[in-house]
């Protein structure tokens, strides 16, 4: 099976569920904002390995954010004595 293009919504999905900005979300995928904007709108297609690459640094960014909260909250028990 041949990989798709995703829709704009799905575009806007991903970029919402992972609370980025249109830029921001660019940036993930080594774009420019004005690319991210023609993807999102509809006016062009996204490649599907730039799709597939979105999704996963989408994710792979959510654990790190993850990660450094956690090593920040173990950080700050430590300190308190807790």
């Amino acid at each position: 099976m041949k990989p798709q293009s995703p829709k704009p919504e799905e575009l806007k999905q991903l970029r919402e569920c992972h609370n980025l900005t249109q830029r921001r979300a660019a940036r993930l995928v080594f774009s420019s904002l004005r690319a991210w904007q023609y993807w999102e709108s509809g006016d062009h297609l996204m490649h599907p390995i730039i799709w597939a690459y979105a999704k996963y640094a989408a994710r792979r960014r959510d654990e790190k954010l993850e990660e450094a909260r956690s090593r920040i909250a173990s950080t700050s028990e430590i300190g308190t004595g807790i």
